[in-house]
């Protein structure tokens, strides 16, 4: 990544009169959570780490998982305690906290990290989007302003913001406060001119040998008998295009832009290619290009089941993959479509989730043993044991990405957040503590379904309502109508996965719909190619995410 470039030019020279040249570059690590901290340690695996060090990460002091991902960070790249230690301080704003409440919290904040600050001593700040990054930035100009020549402030905004800086970004451009700023979608760069556009960090390809990535100084060499290990190896990511439906018409999956997406962000991800072709009855006929590079080589196949006329092309392939001599396998399933038919609820019904697990479960084994199936927001956490022994699921949510978008609505402090049934209520409750909430339940009048407000109380705020998906969308229009009888100054929607089936979106850009922001991922790629850039609806990528999911 040209972040390690710039820093390997700028920051080697000597920082300080005083500065011992033999200790390395002493480097502070300001991490976040979730996305922005798995963001952070990509960063830093481009780098010398043995010049970079000692490294401190600070740490917000309500943050409970990225100082064990730090020590983990460490643990992998062969760190000791003497070169990497965690310091925590005071975050200076919560998620959705009210800005006439965080200027106690900020001060106390900023008084945290003048101390880290002055403590360290660093030569070079690194961080990348958390608002803990600011007031440790601020310290950082204070030393400066008392005469100290380091240490020198670099931010590189997050992989998640394509269309303009996150506030933090914003703070640091305008103020002039960091001495670099990168971003990583060129879009940027021509919205913000002094912020520099940094592409994918170098890979070299040798021939018949495996990519290899390498920093701009130090390459990361492999002896003749020495194994490649899972974070040195790039990864080789196969994606559907389109295939032939047994109607004898192209369906398009649309995956390809995800993964290019997920290229672009990671480096260390090369995509593979492969032709989607049939025979003249219409069956598969497909073929996997340059076979011979996947041999030894971490794998992973992109997978849309958005119809289930594609579903028997894209299985022929993803059973394929892991007995073709690989290192290991993944599979990204985005959207787990049979989801919400996990039980039987009368004699006769057809539980087609169960029947979808075990064909997955049917995936062979590679050479590093079971197959890492990474799934969002699945309908039902207990879908869990309905997979064999050959798949290991993990259930990732888009709710992080919802999370960012509400700090930054002018009007984060009243926000509310509204379940349209218990079910949904269970299963997100837990990602907002912090925010009040109203819970929605169907009730039956004859052969009507009237929605109903169980608990919480609307009036006044702007409520968004919360699920895992939606298809016609009528449970969710109808629960907004009530929210609006109750009070609700303004209403919007999030889901993971737009289904909508048949266009149904297009009844959300009705203005008497009055939705004033409905946020979607694009997990259903045949939706988000419709309704994209057509308000309310508003898309979130998930190609970051998945990008941190497949560096666990």
């Amino acid at each position: 990544m040209n972040v390690a470039l710039w820093i390997t030019r700028n920051l080697t020279r000597p920082l300080s009169k005083n500065r011992d040249e033999r200790r390395g570059v002493k480097t502070l690590v300001v991490l976040g959570s979730g996305g922005h901290t798995s963001e952070m340690f990509s960063i830093l695996r481009r780098l010398p780490l043995d010049v970079y060090a000692p490294r401190t990460y600070a740490i917000a002091r309500t943050d409970s998982q990225s100082a064990n991902k730090a020590l983990s960070f460490e643990r992998e790249v062969g760190g000791s305690r003497a070169r990497a230690r965690i310091e925590i301080i005071s975050r200076a704003r919560e998620v959705g906290q009210g800005w006439t409440s965080s200027a106690a919290t900020s001060l106390v904040a900023l008084v945290d990290a003048v101390s880290l600050v002055w403590r360290e001593r660093p030569d070079v700040v690194m961080c990348n989007g958390p608002g803990t990054c600011v007031p440790v930035v601020l310290a950082s100009m204070a030393m400066r302003g008392v005469g100290f020549e380091t240490p020198a402030t670099v931010f590189v905004e997050s992989a998640c913001r394509t269309r303009a800086l996150s506030l933090t970004g914003k703070i640091f451009y305008h103020a002039r406060c960091v001495d670099a700023t990168y971003v990583m979608w060129e879009r940027l760069s021509e919205l913000y001119p002094r912020a520099t556009f940094v592409g994918r960090c170098v890979v070299v390809k040798r021939p018949r040998e495996p990519a290899v990535v390498m920093s701009p100084s130090h390459e990361v060499s492999r002896q003749p008998n020495q194994r490649l290990t899972r974070s040195s190896m790039p990864l080789m990511l196969f994606y559907c295009t389109e295939v032939r439906s047994f109607r004898c018409d192209f369906e398009r999956a649309r995956m390809e832009g995800m993964a290019r997406e997920i290229a672009a962000i990671d480096g260390s991800v090369e995509l593979g290619e492969i032709q989607w072709r049939t025979f003249a009855d219409g069956f598969p006929n497909i073929f996997v290009k340059n076979v011979e590079q996947v041999h030894g080589r971490h794998v992973a196949f992109l997978a849309s089941f958005h119809n289930a006329s594609v579903i028997f092309q894209q299985l022929s392939v993803i059973y394929s993959l892991p007995k073709m001599f690989v290192a290991s396998f993944r599979l990204i399933l985005p959207f787990f479509p049979t989801g919400t038919f996990e039980r039987v609820d009368k004699e006769g019904e057809i539980p087609t989730a169960v029947t979808m697990a075990r064909m997955l479960s049917s995936i062979p084994h590679s050479r590093g043993g079971p197959t890492d199936m990474i799934v969002y927001d699945i309908h039902a956490l207990q879908e869990r044991f309905y997979f064999g022994d050959s798949v290991t699921p993990l259930f990732a949510s888009g709710i992080p990405l919802l999370l960012e978008q509400l700090a930054t609505l002018e009007d984060a402090k009243d926000v509310v957040i509204a379940y349209p049934d218990e079910g949904a209520c269970k299963r997100f409750h837990n990602f907002f503590t912090q925010y009040e909430e109203v819970v929605c339940t169907k009730v039956r009048e004859g052969d009507k379904r009237i929605v109903t407000i169980k608990e919480g109380v609307p009036a006044g705020k702007h409520v968004v309502i919360v699920d895992d998906l939606v298809q016609s969308g009528g449970t969710l229009i109808e629960c907004a109508k009530v929210l609006r009888r109750e009070g609700a100054k303004a209403v919007s929607a999030y889901v993971t996965h737009g289904v909508f089936p048949n266009e149904s979106w297009r009844r959300f850009t009705d203005p008497a719909a009055d939705f004033a922001n409905f946020w979607i991922t694009d997990s259903c790629p045949q939706t988000v190619s419709g309704c994209q850039g057509t308000k309310p609806f508003v898309v979130l990528k998930l190609a970051a995410s998945i990008c941190a999911a497949l560096n666990i």
